[in-house]
């Protein structure tokens, strides 16, 4: 505690003399609809030129550092015109964004002998093998959160933040630098991360202990229906709106909506839901998942993804015992990557877990989540305060 007070007492003597501890600005407001004011969830704020960005909440909050200006940042979300917003050391900290939708004319499509929609996942299926060429190894910085419910309310929130490494021959391998808890949670050794989260350009997705058939699996044409349903605008460049539905329902696969980019047939997003043909397993009767997840650009032609979202609902019982039905919302904000760079050996050696905890801190440290990426919910707020040590897991 001493040395927290030295180092908070040379921070304030700094700010004193004029010189803050680092050339940062932190950027906090909501991303709307210009004409409805309604939030756009999970809405992207980069900055430009950098490896750099942060997602909005379910409310269209956002948060972003700004460590060095003068600098830009592009706000987007499928279906509107990105926004491009200067950055100067007069910008005030509080900076609402306003995106405006997009209508342009399209052509009528030219009807040929194969389904367009298929047309196009062929295109997205062949690309991602030369998308998936290109990179080797990343290194990311995570933040991850999950809060579960009741019929009621939120009763407990985990939040981390992590770095994050990535290795094609080894990979995925995670190191938890801060990981905050409600009340309830205090003492128990359970960790949310990201580095468990699915890619959606992987051929297999994995998920609650079920392995699905990815909709950009070399045989996925096999597996699922695809049909063109929408054509949206984005910058002057058309977004593809692609149902899918699964072939059969004999094994784990999903139905919902994919986005891809013409020309460069790469997806924006995908937004799906189990097809509902998931076996019981041991004490888990019923579940049902919805994932959503997107991608953007970054440096020199990467295209990563940028979040997970995922929301479930686990009915577990057994004979003569049933408990009432638990959902749980999780969500991760990847950014600040680094591709293609000499990660240590260390990371990767066979005796280490995949997921390290460096530090836990409970509700009320003042050091905890500094720069969570992604802000809480108003719910969230609440349940943060409302959730005390009394309230636990068994209650």
């Amino acid at each position: 505690m001493k040395y927290i007070s030295l180092v908070s007492i040379l921070i304030l003597y700094s700010i004193a003399q004029g010189l803050t501890p680092s050339a940062q600005k932190i950027l906090h407001g909501t991303v709307r609809d210009a004409q409805s004011g309604k939030p756009l969830p999970a809405a992207n704020v980069q900055v430009i030129g950098k490896m750099r960005g942060t997602i909005a909440n379910a409310d269209g909050s956002y948060r972003l550092d700004i460590e060095q200006w003068p600098a830009a940042i592009s706000a987007s979300y499928i279906g509107y015109r990105s926004d491009t917003l200067h950055i100067s050391s007069g910008t005030p900290e509080v900076l609402d964004i306003q995106l405006e939708p997009t209508l342009i004319h399209l052509e009528d499509l030219t009807i040929t002998a194969e389904n367009p929609a298929v047309a196009i996942m062929r295109r997205v299926i062949a690309g991602k093998r030369a998308l998936r060429r290109q990179i080797t190894s990343f290194r990311a910085d995570a933040y991850s959160r999950l809060n579960a419910q009741n019929d009621t309310a939120i009763v407990l929130i985990m939040e981390s933040q992590s770095h994050l490494y990535w290795q094609r021959e080894k990979g995925t391998r995670e190191v938890v630098l801060s990981r905050q808890q409600t009340e309830n949670l205090r003492g128990i050794a359970a960790s949310i991360g990201a580095g468990d989260i699915p890619n959606f350009y992987d051929d297999d997705i994995n998920l609650a202990g079920y392995a699905f058939i990815g909709p950009t699996h070399p045989d996925a044409l096999d597996f699922y229906e695809f049909e063109l349903i929408n054509r949206r605008a984005m910058d002057g460049e058309i977004v593809y709106d692609i149902a899918l539905q699964p072939k059969t329902k004999l094994q784990p696969a999903f139905t919902g909506q994919l986005s891809v980019l013409d020309k460069k047939f790469v997806l924006l997003e995908v937004d799906v839901e189990d097809s509902g043909a998931l076996p019981p397993q041991s004490f888990l009767q019923e579940i049902h998942l919805q994932c959503r997840q997107q991608f953007r650009l970054f440096g020199d032609g990467y295209w990563l993804p940028v979040d997970w979202h995922e929301t479930g609902a686990l009915r577990i019982g057994m004979t003569g015992l049933q408990f009432p039905t638990i959902k749980y919302v999780r969500l991760s904000s990847l950014d600040n990557y680094a591709v293609n760079i000499a990660l240590p050996d260390s990371i990767f050696s066979d005796d280490r877990p995949r997921r390290v905890v460096a530090q836990v801190h409970t509700a009320d440290s003042l050091l905890t989540l500094a720069h969570r990426t992604v802000p809480l919910t108003l719910e969230e707020t609440l349940a943060y305060k409302k959730i005390d040590s009394t309230r636990t897991i068994d209650q």
